[in-house]
């Protein structure tokens, strides 16, 4: 009985494991000028990693495609930021615990390590400002279910409008559950520093209130 049945979820992940196949994929991370004037263009190619994290490997090219570097696949999380003649690549084990397990830097002719203890600990403050947007996005819903919350609470309790409370409070909490499950396992974001963010913007807007609250109207 048991040899059907385990071949039946062999036959399974298998199809699943094809239907969620993709083929490999690029995108411009930057591009500079090295020291002689020649422009390198920086690209992250990712691989498919099926049902986990594609991997991901950053390849320097001349403007003809040519590869004059490449850092490898990994499935590490990778944020490549610019400078003027170089770019450094920083990787990242989780990004729950954004510290930089390794840095890289191309100098448009050899790619070296160049991690160190300082820049470890430097390194969630370039992750974070590299995905400033998804924290803004993240904070922005935050806020919007909260404010749905507070609405829904201030709904009466009885009578029929008791069940378009209780139905209210069931919507937000399936969709702030399911945002929350999307956010933090797929997207970059770790939620230790979402939550000191959030902390943040609450002390900055209790700030603000009572300092215009205290303020005198013309």
């Amino acid at each position: 009985m048991m040899k059907p049945f385990l071949s039946v979820i062999l036959i399974a992940g298998f199809c699943t494991a094809n239907a969620l196949a993709h083929a490999p994929y690029e995108r411009t991370a930057c591009s500079f000028v090295r020291k002689d004037g020649m422009s390198i263009l920086a690209v992250e190619h990712f691989t498919d990693g099926i049902i986990g994290r594609d991997s991901i490997s950053v390849e320097f090219r001349l403007p003809d495609g040519t590869i004059v570097a490449n850092t490898g696949h990994t499935f590490d999380s990778v944020v490549v930021r610019r400078g003027p003649t170089a770019v450094d690549v920083y990787q990242f084990a989780s990004d729950w615990i954004p510290v930089a397990r390794g840095i890289q830097r191309f100098d448009g002719y050899t790619l070296r390590d160049i991690t160190t203890p300082g820049k470890r600990w430097l390194s969630p403050l370039i992750h974070t400002l590299s995905h400033w947007k998804f924290y803004g996005v993240c904070l922005g819903l935050t806020a919007l279910f909260v404010a749905a919350w507070i609405a829904v609470s201030k709904i009466p309790d009885r009578g029929g409008l008791r069940v378009l409370r209780v139905c209210g409070f069931v919507c937000i909490a399936l969709v702030a559950a399911l945002f929350t499950l999307l956010t933090f396992w797929v997207g970059p974001v770790s939620p230790f520093v979402f939550c000191i963010l959030a902390v943040a913007c609450i002390v900055v807007g209790a700030a603000l209130r009572q300092f215009a609250l205290r303020r005198p109207f013309a």
